[in-house]
């Protein structure tokens, strides 16, 4: 779980260090799960986290438009290309978005979120957000000491909001900057 939340804005910040990475990767607007299974060599994989129902960061109820009482169902994955943990993502579904035809979001599991988007007809992508995060932003398991690049992304389904979280991690800017 993240502890603190990075200052999430519209406009990217790009240093030296990511100004080609942020044009490739977090400037993209297809689907990162196609991107990085491109990337993969044929060996992607999801790792299920965490998934539970829970109360969300104040940031995450603005953008959802949720009330400080609504809970809402948390899924953070960590999506992996030859091995290597590459993107950190953190899915955010307010309960009224898991009624009706959505239940089945609830059921992803190891499966990738980006594939039940990408796919279906009525998605609309709204606002994205970027921002710097810093280690304490990052479970502990995915420490790592320089700011890595994120970004968040306004979904809406059947007209029903989801929000997704994607920090982008370690060996993703190493290979950026082999390449």
């Amino acid at each position: 779980m993240l502890h603190n939340e990075p200052q999430w804005g519209r406009s990217l910040n790009v240093n030296h260090r990511h100004s080609r990475f942020a044009r490739e990767w977090l400037l993209y607007e297809g689907s990162l799960t196609k991107k990085l299974q491109q990337h993969s060599s044929g060996d992607f994989r999801v790792q299920l986290m965490s998934q539970n129902i829970q109360a969300v960061r104040f940031s995450e109820q603005c953008s959802l438009k949720l009330n400080t009482r609504q809970r809402a169902l948390v899924r953070e994955v960590i999506l992996l290309v030859n091995g290597n943990a590459w993107v950190y993502a953190r899915t955010v579904i307010p309960l009224g978005t898991l009624k009706g035809k959505l239940r089945y979001l609830q059921r992803l599991g190891n499966q990738p979120l980006g594939e039940q988007l990408f796919t279906n007809p009525t998605m609309q992508r709204e606002a994205v957000m970027f921002a710097a995060v810093a280690n304490e932003n990052l479970p502990a398991k995915l420490n790592h000491s320089k700011p890595l690049g994120g970004r968040r992304t306004l979904f809406k389904l059947n007209h029903k909001p989801l929000l997704v979280c994607e920090i982008f991690l370690a060996a993703i800017y190493d290979k950026a900057q082999r390449d």
